[in-house]
């Protein structure tokens, strides 16, 4: 009965594990596609190529607020990351025709800035 057990708790600990893992993949796509949708809507649908591809996704609201792709390495360090979040986001919202602090909701409230900034007119 114990080795049951065993095998009821890892099963459900792998199915968690699992479901945690889809979970994480289909925001980050959501999170890319938002990117997607935010190059395009200014003018740099050329740069969305990259949309999907972890960490170098990055490199879209970079290049939409005009610095230089080297800055990925800045979100590397910790606090500085924060600060070049905050800047690169604020440009991007100001790209997009909206107010400069929607940046700073998108970095941190990522969860209504991002989409926001993708999906407004």
């Amino acid at each position: 009965m114990e080795n049951y057990n065993q095998t009821v708790s890892t099963g459900l600990l792998a199915g968690f594990g699992i479901a945690y893992f889809v979970f994480l993949l289909l925001v980050h796509l959501f999170y890319g596609y938002c990117l997607k949708m935010i190059a395009e809507k200014t003018g740099n649908g050329d740069q969305a190529g990259i949309w999907w591809v972890p960490f170098f996704n990055l490199l879209i609201p970079i290049r939409i607020a005009g610095k230089p792709s080297w800055w990925i390495i800045l979100f590397l360090i910790p606090i500085v990351n924060i600060v070049v979040a905050i800047i690169v986001m604020m440009a991007v919202a100001e790209a997009r025709k909206k107010e400069s602090w929607w940046g700073i909701i998108a970095v941190l409230f990522s969860i209504v800035g991002i989409p926001y900034l993708a999906f407004s007119e």
